[in-house]
This record gives C-alpha cells, structure tokens and sequence, in this order.
C-alpha cells in the first residue's frame, strides 16, 4: 500500500537502515567541508561547522513528509547520542513519524551505552507521537465492525504490519475481520499502510479457492470486493479525498 503514495510523501524504512543513510550524508557534508576548506573555498570554522544534522534533517524533510519506521530498536550508541537532536529537527520540519517496536520509548535502549544522551528523546516522542500498545494481530482478536468503525473515525492514517496471507475460506474469522476493517477505512477516507506476507494487494486471500457452497460464494465476493477496495486505496484519487476528509476532520474537532 506504501507504493500508492505519491513519490516523495512517503518513506518506509527499518531504524537501521535508516541510520545508515543518516551517518552517511553526514560523513558526505563533513567531507565536502574538509575539501572546501583545504583548497581555500572554506569560510571560518563557525560555517565549516554549520550543524550538520540540521542540514541533513532537511534534507529528509524535503525528500518524505511521512516517515514510515520499522523495527524502532535503538542497539548502537552512534545512534542513541544523535537521535534526539535529529527527530527534534524532523519534527520541527512538519515530518510525521510512523513506527513499530517491540519496545515503548520508555524501554527504548535500556542499559545502553551513554543512555542518558538517549533519554531526552523519549518524552518527545510522547510529545509528538500517540503511542498504542498492539497485544495481539489485530485481526486475530474478537473485534466487530463497530470497533474498526471508531478506529476509522479516530485515526487518518492507519499502518498493519505483518499481515499474512488469508483464505476466505480456511482462515474465515480473521478474513472477515480484514474485510470488515477495510470497509470501514475506506468509507472513512484514511490512509492505509500495509506490509508483510500480503502486502501484495492482489494477493492478501491468496489463489482460487475449490471449495463451494453458497456461503463460500459469498465469502469470496467479500474478499473480490476488499481487493478492488485495496486497488483504489493506492490511488492518487484516493489519497487527495483522504487528505481532503483528514482536513475536514481536523477544522471539525
């Protein structure tokens, strides 16, 4: 469903590569710097040591608006002592943060190395995030049409991680209850993010079923009916209407 965004709102990426290209644009401007100044084009040591996460900062600001994080597990102390300053100046740039974790930021990086240079990150991101915590998949559990409704009128975007494939006819609870949550997403407009076995829209119920029976024929016009849902989500007609009712809700409230 990420690939329906349209290019550059969105980025998707585990913590860790993203790291890896934040360390290598900063060794990339320190450089550039060191040259500047070697052969004389460099001005004083307060240009030369402009802050280079702020430069880099917007420079992924202006790449994605919507930054779509995986795996948010802080294990390296190069990483720890900057990301404070570096989701700060994000954040100051209008860039909204999507993230799973196995962990809450307040168990982010416990007993790391120099945590306390880590700490001042984690109430910004209860300041500037809204934190769930996910017990179970979220089509695993007995949840009705009335819950993913409410889920729908309270969220803009919604992110579903890890989704397996599903056969209407096997797997028939937790395939309704995908259905069901589409549904309800896409008459409220929001944005939906997906990845895992099924990120494929085409593939989320998997092949043909053989089985028959009316009630088979049923679940699989169900499921026909979510996948061109799916399809029109990745749109970039749907997506103009789901900023439209985002902004509707918003100027609501």
């Amino acid at each position: 469903m990420v690939e329906g965004v349209p290019s550059p709102a969105v980025r998707r990426v585990h913590l860790a590569g993203f790291m890896l290209d934040f360390h290598a644009r900063v060794h990339a401007l320190r450089s550039a710097a060191k040259g500047a100044a070697a052969d004389g084009r460099g001005g004083g040591g307060g240009d030369r040591d402009a802050d280079v996460v702020e430069v880099v900062a917007s420079q992924l600001a202006a790449e994605a608006g919507l930054l779509c994080v995986d795996e948010f597990q802080v294990t390296d102390v190069a990483d720890a002592v900057v990301l404070r300053r570096l989701f700060g100046a994000l954040f100051r740039r209008g860039v909204v943060l999507v993230a799973t974790s196995n962990r809450e930021p307040s168990e982010l990086y416990v007993n790391g190395l120099a945590r306390e240079l880590f700490v001042p990150l984690i109430p910004l991101l209860y300041e500037r995030t809204v934190v769930h915590r996910l017990t179970s998949p979220l089509c695993g559990r007995p949840l009705g049409t009335a819950d993913y409704r409410a889920l729908a009128a309270h969220f803009r975007v919604v992110c579903v991680t890890g989704l397996p494939v599903l056969d209407p006819v096997r797997n028939r609870n937790e395939a309704r209850r995908w259905i069901h949550l589409v549904d309800a997403l896409y008459e409220c407009r929001v944005k939906l993010f997906v990845s895992g076995a099924a990120a494929d829209v085409a593939g989320v119920f998997g092949g043909p079923s053989t089985a028959t029976g009316a009630c088979v024929t049923e679940e699989v016009f169900a499921a026909d009916r979510t996948v061109s849902r799916l399809l029109e989500m990745r749109s970039a007609d749907y997506m103009r209407a789901a900023r439209v009712a985002a902004d509707w809700r918003v100027s609501d409230a």
